[in-house]
């Protein structure tokens, strides 16, 4: 996935553009509650943690599930 961000680039790097997994989670649960939402911390970093997919649009929706936006 890096690779497709252009991570061989000089720049900012891929860590420099994205939380770590936890750090995600953690804001996504917060942000889903403020939301009026409950989700699964678990479920969330299993998407934050998923294999790199070409198809970014995948993990999308599965976040989007995850958190209650758009139930698959």
């Amino acid at each position: 996935m890096a690779r497709h961000l252009g991570a061989d680039r000089e720049g900012p790097s891929l860590e420099d553009c994205f939380l770590e997994p936890r750090d995600a989670t953690g804001r996504a649960v917060a942000w889903a509650a403020e939301a009026g939402h409950t989700v699964r911390a678990e479920a969330l970093a299993e998407v934050f943690t998923a294999d790199p997919d070409p198809l970014a649009e995948n993990l999308f929706f599965r976040l989007l599930d995850v958190l209650g936006v758009v139930p698959l």
